[in-house]
């Protein structure tokens, strides 16, 4: 190797920037849903780790500048009382979900009422009711016999007679039981027109 020719040397390895670092760094949060407080911030904190946003006061910030108008109006008071440096995103998530979280009492409630089998198969019925329940302290046992309410009464008595059968074993049997009846009720109605 001759002295005029020298190995570049290797660029140095550098750590790379975390975007909360960066001034135009920009995350775009999901749409606020109110009735899922606890989902929207798993989804927003994915969306932070995504982007490499560890600042408490970024993450802060963040979700300020995105929040709807009428959200914005039930945190007025932290305009002029911030939360203190390094518990500000805390302090905002748990006020967020205070403010519209819905109390264990309303989601049992809602997952009593305007729940209905209707068109769909019961194991998507327990879908429902298990994304409602989600947050709340009721058991598979509870679950069960609150689903089980919704189902039509022979399809009931059916499941009723395991009473060892698990939820999801429940839900997928009523889906066959479902799916044969309908079947049969077919042609039942075809032969009582002959």
């Amino acid at each position: 190797m001759h002295n005029d020719e020298q190995e570049t040397p290797a660029p140095e390895r550098q750590a790379p920037m975390r975007v909360d670092t960066l001034d135009h760094g920009k995350v775009k949060l999901p749409d606020f849903v109110e009735e899922h407080t606890d989902l929207w911030f798993w989804q927003v904190e994915a969306a932070f780790e995504a982007a490499g946003i560890v600042s408490d006061k970024k993450r802060y910030y963040t979700i300020i500048g995105q929040l709807p108008t009428r959200v914005m109006y039930k945190l007025a008071d932290f305009r002029t009382n911030p939360p203190a440096r390094n518990e500000m995103y805390e302090n905002l998530k748990a006020r967020i979900i205070n403010e519209f979280a819905d109390s264990t009492q309303t989601k049992l409630t809602k997952l009593l009422s305007d729940l209905s089998l209707g068109d769909r198969k019961p194991s998507q019925l327990l879908a429902e009711m298990r994304t409602r329940a989600a947050a709340t302290p009721v058991t598979d046992e509870l679950l069960k016999q609150l689903w089980l309410r919704n189902l039509p009464e022979q399809i009931r008595a059916i499941l009723s007679a395991d009473e060892h059968i698990t939820l999801v074993n429940a839900a997928t049997m009523a889906d066959r039981i479902m799916e044969a009846t309908k079947g049969s009720n077919s042609f039942n109605k075809a032969l009582s027109r002959q």
